[in-house]
């Protein structure tokens, strides 16, 4: 069987915003869309044995015909997919000889053990776009995941690239996706369902899972780490837009410094033909993400601690209601830019720059350390020279220092399959101490700066007593500063005793 590369971009949409998606004059071009009726079902063993191969099964049944696909593990855009016609409901191990599942399935355990383990029925709508000899299929779902008892909805849109140039396809992304406010996904219906199946959908994404390993060159792993980076941005961002997770928020945070670091880190692979928008962009969302994040903060942590601190204070209720206020208008100022048309923009352009003609051809094939250890060497070298006393520098100058430590963690995060594990254990704790240490000092300060903006702004507060709590808040030292500060001396000192992995 002769596998095709499915080069494919992926929205999800929010219930509702289908019919103003067909109403995008591209799709109204391409004439009266197909509609037929899918039903897939996704076959594993128990354990998941396929999925932990990074190998997908399903039979998709369209009422004519029952077609079995075997995906492969892929890229941001694409990865290989093997389709053969076959008769009855149960997988043909035959049709899968020549596919990454043929050597599972010859496994007896494995093919005893096949069995469903979830479903996706959609209503599709497809048309077929022509542009400058390329040829782009949209394909428009409607639908449901099940597994089990549970079930998930669909809404999404899928363009994919048949015959021609991926230009073409970001072309049509561009066109087309802003009638529908979607957000890019590199999330697969069946990583959908896998994760309904485990009870992890709709849960926030926090740190992926990175398989870096010594065989792969600087290009694959650009591929790698930028790719699964990306895919926890958007699945908290489309998380977010549904539900206002606090938590969702915060890892989209999270997720946008990864990749600003990454976009850092490995500047000398990727194309400059795409410039810097993909990082411009991640420095704009990351802004309002974190304006968000400090208020979630304040009412959750800091708010909670000033009450206990002063219990007979009057004030806090009418700062609480206050400072929650603000916390909508930020959320609905982020709402806004998460569905904006420079949003997807920035989408877009970091999809881009992850695809294989998107990587500097000299320097793609070279080892990935080779790529990144001046980088890396650099980047603690700074770390350590500007920590070196941090009592003598002022909170703008700690600050500094603590995002120079987060943004190095990020960094070396995706290679602790190169390191020897006790080295890189001491080096990752070393940052994440001196990061949280400075960082509890800044949450402080940050406090401070908020309340002293709210009084000066205080045409809304008709309460003194909301000011004269805010007052009270902004005027509290840094609680066991002096701990903190010795805390993060000796997270710092620490550093110093690290043999660094990629100098080994």
């Amino acid at each position: 069987m002769t596998p095709n590369t499915e080069i494919e971009l992926k929205f999800l949409l929010r219930p509702g915003r289908m019919d103003a998606l067909l109403r995008a004059p591209a799709l109204l071009a391409a004439g009266d869309p197909q509609i037929s009726n899918l039903r897939a079902v996704y076959f594993d063993t128990p354990d998941l044995a396929l999925r932990r191969k990074g190998v997908v099964l399903r039979l998709r049944h369209d009422g004519r015909r029952t077609v079995q696909t075997v995906k492969s593990a892929g890229t941001a855009l694409g990865r290989g997919e093997w389709e053969s016609v076959v008769a009855g409901d149960q997988p043909d191990l035959a049709a899968a000889k020549g596919s990454p599942a043929e050597i599972l399935l010859d496994k007896s355990r494995i093919r005893n053990e096949l069995r469903p383990v979830f479903t996706v029925e959609v209503e599709r709508r497809t048309l077929l776009l022509e542009r400058d000899g390329s040829l782009v299929e949209a394909a428009l779902d409607t639908g449901v995941i099940r597994a089990g008892d549970e079930e998930h909805a669909l809404c999404e849109l899928e363009l994919e690239l048949k015959r021609g140039s991926p230009e073409a396809l970001f072309a049509a992304a561009r066109e087309i996706a802003p009638h529908g406010r979607g957000v890019l996904s590199f999330t697969s219906k069946s990583e959908r369902g896998y994760r309904l199946l485990r009870g992890e959908l709709g849960a926030p994404r926090k740190k992926p899972a990175f398989d870096v390993c010594e065989t792969m060159s600087a290009g694959e792993a650009a591929f790698h780490i930028g790719q699964r980076c990306a895919a926890a941005l958007f699945d908290n961002c489309e998380l977010l837009l549904a539900t206002r997770d606090v938590e969702a928020l915060h890892q989209a945070r999270v997720s946008a410094r990864r990749l600003r670091a990454f976009w850092s880190l490995f500047g000398p692979v990727l194309d400059g033909a795409h410039g810097d928008a993909p990082e411009e962009g991640l420095k704009w969302i990351s802004g309002l993400l974190g304006e968000a994040r400090d208020l979630d903060v304040f009412l959750a942590e800091t708010l909670p601690a000033a009450r206990n601190a002063h219990p007979d204070a009057a004030g806090f209720d009418g700062l609480e209601r206050a400072i929650s206020d603000r916390r909508d208008a930020s959320y609905d100022a982020l709402e806004q830019a998460l569905e904006s048309e420079r949003f997807l923009a920035m989408s877009l352009d970091l999809a881009r720059a992850l695809a294989a003609d998107g990587l500097d051809a000299g320097m793609r094939s070279r080892p990935v350390l080779d790529v990144v250890r001046g980088a890396l060497d650099r980047r603690l070298r700074k770390v350590l020279k500007q920590g070196d006393d941090l009592a003598a520098l002022d909170a703008d100058e700690r600050h500094r220092v603590r995002i120079r430590a987060k943004k190095l963690r990020y960094m070396v995060e995706p290679f602790e399959g190169l390191a020897p594990r006790k080295d890189f254990k001491r080096l990752l704790e070393g940052l994440n101490d001196l990061q949280d240490e400075l960082g509890a000092m800044n949450d402080v300060r940050v406090s401070a700066a908020l309340m002293t903006g709210l009084a000066q702004d205080a045409a809304g507060i008709h309460d003194p007593r909301t000011l004269f709590a805010a007052g009270l808040i902004a005027a509290a030292p840094a609680a066991g500063a002096h701990t903190l500060l010795k805390g993060a001396q000796a997270a710092h000192d620490g550093l110093r005793r690290v043999t660094p992995f990629w100098s080994a």
